[in-house]
């Protein structure tokens, strides 16, 4: 039996909302590193990195969830604080 591969889509987070990207994709630390996270961005994202899991995050969140589904066997929202209007 192949492995279940674990999406963990996050609401938008301060970098993302700022820079009005449509989503972003973690899947390893040097991704993490390499797009300049906020601190509060990084401790929410590397746990779930650590742990085997694809992040994505971002302002559209029907393109966010459109690409997690390509790639996901089960998805967890996690839409924080900014989902609540």
């Amino acid at each position: 039996m192949d492995a279940v591969r674990k999406v963990i889509v996050l609401g938008a987070a301060g970098r993302d909302f700022h820079n009005f990207n449509v989503f972003f994709r973690y899947q390893t630390t040097s991704d993490i590193v390499a797009a300049d996270l906020t601190i509060e961005e990084m401790e929410e994202y590397q746990p779930h990195v650590d742990n085997d899991a694809v992040v994505f995050a971002g302002v559209d969140y029907a393109a966010v969830m459109e690409q997690a589904a390509r790639e996901a066997d089960v998805i967890l929202w996690d839409g924080g604080n900014n989902d609540m209007a």
